[in-house]
């Protein structure tokens, strides 16, 4: 378990650089997206009720060369 304050590794990945997905991947991706919110399962992911530590605008989308 990490302490707190400990920084967690940053990956980027360029778009172009990703690989493809599979099409089972896609097949899942797309069935999800027909589901609503409360038809996913979410039990095996514990709920966050304290968001007092949390950082607003830490996630920052990379630049893109247009």
């Amino acid at each position: 378990m990490r302490a707190k304050g400990d920084n967690m590794n940053k990956v980027s990945y360029r778009l172009e650089e990703l690989p493809r997905l599979t099409a089972k991947q896609q097949a899942d991706l797309e069935h999800l997206a027909t589901l609503s919110d409360d038809d996913i399962d979410l039990s095996d992911i514990s709920e966050i009720s304290d968001w007092s530590d949390a950082t607003r605008g830490s996630v920052v989308p990379l630049e893109t060369d247009q």
